[in-house]
């Protein structure tokens, strides 16, 4: 039986193909098993079935290694959408209370199209698969389950708080990835040098202590805007300045002087309006608040201005978004809350290795 042979052999044996075909000196130079030559020209094609029965074997047949590259290609379309959501519920009317939900499970089991599975006592994996894989359809079936939540929420008057989902294509045959499981870690002593940095930390200026309870309120938070809002602020807070008046007093009083002789803005109170505007430094300033967080940002840690300024807008045109929009773009948020965290754990880098040198 030649190669090409074994391959049709295999799949009409409803065999699919993994990692799909490897070159045999990419094999080498990661597992580097004795029965292959890393000079050897060739493949090595890798097939499981659905009891995890795997076959393989290397080869050099053209003709063998494009039919097993066709199939693969058949074997990846999607024929639908696997959707995880992980959350805990919490809170509540008893800010401090952690829910065993492990007899609520079948309740929500028996009304709702998704499956609820327990990952511990505490939090649960709701799971469902669409038999599409249309993008409206995937964001309605998630809209559809955090209004379950919701609804859930204002019966039992608790939090379910989403922590995390995955939306992973279903494929023809083969593996579906994408689920990934809430855990525990076992956290460990502490290190010499972090308990040397722990006592350093204790004895920080303000600005870094603001920092520091900034990123440990972000932490604690369940809910990714909020985490998003708690960074945000603290960098408000940690970087803003007082902003400077565009005009010089000469010019608002000669701007104010000539507006008086308007006749127009004399009715509705809009010269009132129009001197309280021109006279507010945040709403008419040199240069806005953005620029002057970005500019202290840069300016302390040696950054780009520019680059700077472009991720800073950016976070504030989704944080401004999602504080007056209660639907929330996960992906706009996960890349906010690294930035911000970033930003303010360099910053408190910094100022630990100030306080070393002086």
């Amino acid at each position: 039986m030649n190669d090409l042979e074994k391959v049709n052999k295999l799949l009409f044996e409803e065999h699919y193909l993994i990692n799909f075909i490897i070159p045999l000196k990419e094999v080498y130079k990661r597992d580097h098993p004795e029965d292959i030559d890393p000079f050897e020209e060739g493949y090595l094609i890798r097939f499981y079935n659905s009891e995890d029965h795997k076959v393989q074997f290397s080869t050099k047949d053209k003709k063998a290694v494009y039919k097993a590259y066709e199939f693969f290609s058949y074997q990846k379309q999607p024929l639908g959408t696997w959707i995880n959501v992980y959350f805990i519920v919490s809170g509540g009317k008893v800010s401090n209370a952690l829910y065993d939900v492990t007899k609520l499970i079948p309740s929500l089991n028996e009304i709702s199209e998704w499956k609820f599975n327990l990952t511990d006592k505490y939090r649960i994996r709701a799971e469902t698969k669409l038999k599409s894989t249309n993008r409206i359809e995937i964001e309605q079936s998630i809209n559809n389950i955090q209004t379950f939540l919701n609804a859930s929420g204002f019966i039992r008057d608790i939090g379910f708080h989403i922590q995390h989902y995955t939306v992973s294509p279903i494929p023809r045959y083969g593996l579906i990835g994408g689920s990934m499981d809430l855990w525990t870690q076992l956290s460990d002593p502490l290190t010499k040098d972090e308990k040397i940095k722990l006592n350093q930390l204790m004895g920080v200026k303000n600005k870094v202590r603001t920092a520091l309870t900034g990123l440990n309120q972000s932490y604690t938070e369940n809910l990714l805007p909020n985490r998003v809002a708690r960074l945000w602020a603290t960098i408000e807070h940690v970087f803003g300045t007082k902003a400077e008046p565009l005009l010089t007093e000469c010019e608002r009083k000669a701007i104010i002087k000539s507006a008086k002789r308007i006749d127009s803005l004399k009715k509705d109170g809009k010269l009132e309006k129009f001197i309280s505007a021109i006279s507010d430094r945040d709403r008419l300033s040199l240069e806005g608040r953005n620029r002057r967080i970005a500019n202290n940002i840069a300016d302390l840690m040696n950054m780009d201005k520019d680059k700077v300024y472009s991720d800073i807008q950016e976070i504030s045109k989704f944080q401004g978004k999602h504080v007056h929009n209660i639907e929330n773009n996960w992906k706009e948020l996960e890349k906010s809350e690294k930035l911000l965290q970033n930003i303010l754990l360099k910053y408190i880098e910094l100022n630990l290795s100030i306080r070393r040198n002086d």
